[in-house]
This record gives structure tokens, C-alpha cells and sequence, in this order.
């Protein structure tokens, strides 16, 4: 996603218009955002670790009544 979106970037450097910019700095936000939602905070870290440790002992997480 981040290849892609400073590729496309680069090409809209060359055009000179008002929508190139718009778009380029729209890329850039968008690319942003994407990585975002899809690092973990550090505050996740240890929970995350631990459901995945969890789940490598073949412990169930939850349990239907």
C-alpha cells in the first residue's frame, strides 16, 4: 500500500494542476492512515501477545453457554 500510493504520488509530481496536488496530499493521508489502523499500539502489544499465546496452547478464548 505505501509502494503504491508514493508511486502514484510521483506520478501526479509531474502534472501541474490544483487536483494533482489535492491528490498527492490525499495519498499521503491516506497511506497514513491505512499504516495506522493496521499497526499495533504498544499498548496492544502485550494484549495481543498473550491471546496468541494463548491460542498456540490450543486454549478456547471463549465458550458458548
Amino acid at each position: 500500500m505505501y509502494e503504491a500510493a508514493i508511486i502514484e504520488h510521483d506520478h501526479l509530481e509531474n502534472e501541474d494542476s490544483e487536483f494533482a496536488r489535492y491528490a498527492q496530499e490525499t495519498l499521503i493521508l491516506a497511506v497514513t492512515r491505512y499504516l495506522a489502523g493496521h499497526a499495533p499500539t504498544a499498548r496492544e502489544m502485550p494484549h495481543t501477545a498473550d491471546i496468541a499465546m494463548r491460542l498456540h496452547r490450543g486454549e478456547k478464548l471463549f465458550e458458548d453457554d
